[in-house]
């Protein structure tokens, strides 16, 4: 929970929604910290609604939204006609995850006998969508690996990642931008975050690769490409 202005603000993440409530309402941070929805005053936004959430509490601070007609105000012709492609299209994915099992040894049996198996990579590229805070997130992450002939044992490791990507975005009703990435390094972790900040994208397009290179070979493999993509 947190304070907009005159708001309260709790991020409910289980249920995809942010709940307001003005701080004059009647036991109104207990009835936020409860969730309790039903109490009069409660605004209930859902993360992945369409209006821009920084607009959203500028008017109710200015007077114009309230919690008796934020839900006209907040209605799909409203939005679009706010800007062109205001409304993100729904049927585009917002995640992709993967883990990957990279096998230098002839072992791929997750440290179920006594010998050496190594490590999986957590792979992914998620749009997020939290109202108010928007980000677009590539990140290929080592998991541990065990360690010789005792399966218990486990440590991290690191690998020379090389993660590249390339995406095109409309930052709501503030026109296209591109973007590219490519970097190597020797690493537990590579992450490229091509976009962050406080208004949603009306459409997006990012695409990310990553290799791996193996302690015994000069060349990359696994090279896996993650794509998410909406509106185009």
């Amino acid at each position: 929970m947190f304070v907009i202005g005159n708001y309260y603000v709790r991020f409910d993440f289980d249920n995809k929604r942010l709940l307001v409530i003005n701080k004059t309402a009647t036991d109104a941070y207990n009835t936020l910290k409860n969730g309790s929805t039903a109490q009069s005053g409660v605004m209930v936004l859902g993360f992945d609604e369409e209006y821009e959430g920084v607009e959203f509490f500028e008017e109710l601070e200015n007077g114009t939204v309230n919690e008796t007609n934020y839900t006209n105000l907040i209605s799909p012709s409203i939005i679009l006609g706010k800007c062109a492609r205001a409304n993100t299209n729904k049927d585009g994915n917002d995640d992709v995850w993967s883990v990957l099992k990279m096998d230098e040894h002839g072992r791929n049996d997750d440290c179920d006998d006594n010998d050496l198996v190594d490590y999986k990579r957590d792979y992914k590229l998620v749009y997020q969508r939290f109202l108010i805070y928007y980000r677009i997130i590539g990140k290929a992450k080592c998991l541990t690996q065990c360690a010789g002939t005792n399966p218990l044992q486990r440590w991290e490791i690191q690998k020379d990642i090389h993660l590249n990507g390339t995406i095109k975005y409309d930052i709501r009703c503030n026109g296209e931008k591109t973007g590219s990435f490519d970097e190597t390094s020797y690493t537990d972790m590579k992450k490229w975050e091509p976009y962050e900040g406080s208004r949603s994208l009306s459409r997006y397009d990012c695409t990310i690769y990553m290799q791996t290179k193996h302690t015994w070979d000069a060349t990359y493999g696994h090279n896996t490409p993650l794509n998410i993509k909406s509106g185009y």
